[in-house]
C-alpha cells in the first residue's frame, strides 16, 4: 500500500493524484521564464501530427470500468501543449481548477464534460499500477505496461 495514503490530512485519493504530478510530470516540467512552470511543447498542433501523437497515445491507455466514485480526484493537471489546444478547438474551452475547491473546473454534474478528450494524466487514473483507483475500479486487461505508460508520455510530452 502506497506510503501517502497513511497521512491523515488527505483523502487518499488526493495523496495520490499529487504523487501522479510528482512522478510523470516533474521531469517535463519546464520553467516559464516567470517562476511558474509549464509543460514542455508537444509540437505545433497545426500541422496534425501532434493530434496523430495524442491519438497514438491515448490508444495505449487500457479502458476502466469507472464507477464515478473519483469526482473529488478531479485536480488541477498540467495538459501538453497539444492537448490544450484539442480541448479548445472541440470544447471551446481549457483546463483550469476551482480556486476555492481546488477541483478541475472541467466538472459538470459531477462528470468530466470533456471525457474523450481528456488528458493523458487524467486517463492513467486507475490504470496505471502506482495510481490504482482507490475506490475498486479496474483497467480491463489490467493496468497499463510500464512499456506503453512510458510511451505514452514520450507521445504527448516531448516534442
Amino acid at each position: 500500500m502506497h506510503a501517502g495514503i497513511l497521512a491523515a490530512d488527505k483523502p487518499a485519493h488526493r495523496v495520490l493524484r499529487q504523487d501522479m504530478h510528482e512522478i510523470y510530470l516533474r521531469p517535463v516540467l519546464s520553467a516559464d521564464g516567470a517562476g511558474g512552470v509549464r509543460a514542455a511543447p508537444l509540437q505545433s498542433a497545426e500541422n496534425g501530427k501532434a493530434m496523430n501523437r495524442l491519438d497514438r497515445a491515448y490508444r495505449l491507455v487500457p479502458k476502466i470500468a469507472c464507477r464515478g466514485l473519483c469526482v473529488e480526484s478531479c485536480d488541477p493537471v498540467i495538459p501538453s501543449e497539444a492537448e490544450e489546444e484539442r480541448i479548445a478547438r472541440r470544447h471551446h474551452t481549457r483546463v483550469d481548477h476551482d480556486r476555492k475547491t481546488f477541483t478541475c473546473t472541467l466538472l459538470k454534474d459531477g462528470k468530466c464534460s470533456i471525457y474523450e478528450n481528456r488528458p493523458l494524466l487524467c486517463r492513467y487514473w486507475g490504470v496505471v499500477e502506482k495510481m490504482p483507483c482507490v475506490f475498486g475500479c479496474t483497467p480491463e486487461g489490467g493496468f497499463i505496461a510500464k512499456t506503453d505508460e512510458k510511451w505514452a508520455l514520450r507521445l504527448v510530452y516531448e516534442r
